[in-house]
């Protein structure tokens, strides 16, 4: 098993701490904005500190959530450009995202798609919320990420994620189980000969000559 990095430990530590102390009395929330290199991103929190931490920590590791910021991260320039200002403070649980809101409205109004980090203009994700997307929506969001790449250097980070956690023998043994804990979505399918037969080939590697069966009259 790899041995963890002093980052790695520190992540599993506030996370542990973060999931015991879950329901605690804290019922409020900030708004807060990242500015990096002339771009804005808004988003809420309850631990402020915590978010902050985990922001960094993505984006060191290369699998930030945020494809667009994570493209324009430099890992040299990482403690010095990536700046984190309180909008707004003490938001009782149930306003949050309301507060969000307003502040992500008042961004994509006044700023050009470019300047802007946020991938939707949302303050919840539509799979937590049940909201769907206008076409006309869609059609905008399309034009703006349309052509939008990775950088050689977040795919290296991400390529390097992704290798040390597939040696760790312990995560592939559950990735294992969960898959055949999965339902196939082929159970009860039929294949036909001929899917048999090139399914076989593409096994073996070698062509099978079925006897042809002749029809009847």
């Amino acid at each position: 098993m790899n041995k963890l990095s002093k980052d790695d430990t520190y992540y599993k530590k506030t996370m542990n701490s973060y999931s015991k102390d879950k329901s605690t009395e804290k019922k409020v929330a900030v708004i807060y904005e990242i500015n990096f290199r002339g771009k804005t991103y808004i988003g809420s929190a309850f631990d402020i500190k915590r978010r902050k931490y985990m922001h960094n920590y993505k984006l060191k590791k290369g699998n930030h959530h945020n494809a667009k910021l994570q493209a324009s991260f430099d890992n040299k320039i990482f403690t010095d450009e990536l700046q984190f200002t309180i909008l707004e403070k003490d938001i009782p649980i149930d306003k949050v995202y309301d507060v969000e809101q307003a502040y992500l409205d008042e961004l994509f109004k006044n700023t050009k798609p470019e300047h802007i980090f946020n991938i939707s203009e949302r303050a919840r994700h539509p799979r937590v919320t049940g909201w769907k997307h206008t076409d006309e929506w869609k059609k905008k969001n399309s034009e703006r990420m349309s052509g939008f790449k990775h950088s050689e250097y977040t795919k290296a980070k991400m390529s390097i994620s992704q290798k040390e956690l597939w040696s760790n023998v312990e995560h592939r043994e559950k990735m294992s189980d969960a898959a055949k804990r999965r339902p196939s979505n082929r159970k009860g399918v039929k294949l036909s000969e001929e899917t048999k037969r090139r399914i076989s080939e593409a096994k073996t590697g070698k062509k099978i000559n079925y006897p042809k069966t002749r029809k009847n009259n």
